[in-house]
């Protein structure tokens, strides 16, 4: 079995610490976040314009990700 241990100086690097404890959680939150952009462009809006919007908001997250170098297909 391969393991991991990160170990963190809580005095100088709480904010890192919390990071690698919540990464998964903001996995999550962008995952959902595009569930919600897929499921209103796929359903459709009252006005055309509106979904230039989200399909706008869904580039823009998956140009972010790229840039980040991650990917939803990431998360199990």
């Amino acid at each position: 079995m391969v393991t991991a241990i990160l170990k963190f100086d809580l005095n100088t690097e709480r904010y890192e610490h919390e990071l690698a404890l919540h990464g998964a959680d903001w996995s999550f939150v962008v995952m959902e976040l595009d569930n919600w952009l897929r499921g209103k462009l796929k359903h459709g809006n009252l006005r055309p314009e509106a979904d230039a919007v989200l399909q706008s908001a869904r580039d823009l997250l998956y140009d972010w990700m790229a840039h980040y170098g991650v990917s939803l297909d990431d998360i199990p």
